[in-house]
């Protein structure tokens, strides 16, 4: 964002100077100087910002969660399974899940069924499974994030884990 108030900044001065230089100091030509040189360096700052500082921008591993994963039971409420249903819309597939928030309600959540998806079985949980999700973030620390623009655009998932108890994942196949 620094980069586009400089340069904005930068093109009024450079528009005014260009203004009183050509026009003398008439007023309006002054204040079409000053309106198109910011508006120029505005737009060069944004460009600058958008393809160039954010892309150089340092990145850091960032993990999010854990967020507790509610067991889905059977319909005769005997068993349950955190992960699970997985379903499809066109050729995209995802696992289905259930997370509890904040407020203690159930929250749907989805996730793209890909080689970013880890299950581990964990002998160790009774009644309770965990998701986390490593994201491939902009470095906010880093003295660039002030100046670049559009860091969202450079994140990327890279890993979602999940840990459920022995025996709770369970997959239905249904051969067409």
């Amino acid at each position: 964002m620094y980069s586009i108030q400089l340069l904005a900044l930068i093109g009024a001065i450079v528009g005014l100077f260009l203004a009183i230089r050509s026009e003398g100091k008439k007023l309006g030509a002054m204040a079409f100087g000053l309106g198109i040189g910011t508006v120029v360096g505005g737009v060069v700052g944004m460009i600058l910002a958008l393809a160039v500082i954010a892309p150089l921008t340092p990145r850091v591993e960032t993990v999010y969660g854990p967020a507790k994963l509610v067991s889905m039971r059977s319909a005769d409420g005997v068993s349950g399974t955190f992960i699970w249903g997985s379903g499809s819309i066109g050729n995209s597939v995802s696992y289905n899940f259930m997370t509890v928030a904040a407020d203690g309600s159930m929250v749907p959540n989805s996730v793209s069924a890909s080689t970013l998806v880890h299950i581990t079985e964990d002998p160790s949980l009774k009644n309770t499974g965990t998701w986390t999700t490593t994201m491939l973030e902009s470095d906010r620390n880093s003295p660039l994030f002030k100046w670049g623009f559009g860091h969202r655009d450079h994140t990327r998932t890279l890993r979602h884990d999940f840990r459920v108890p022995v025996g709770t994942v369970v997959q239905q196949f249904n051969i067409k």
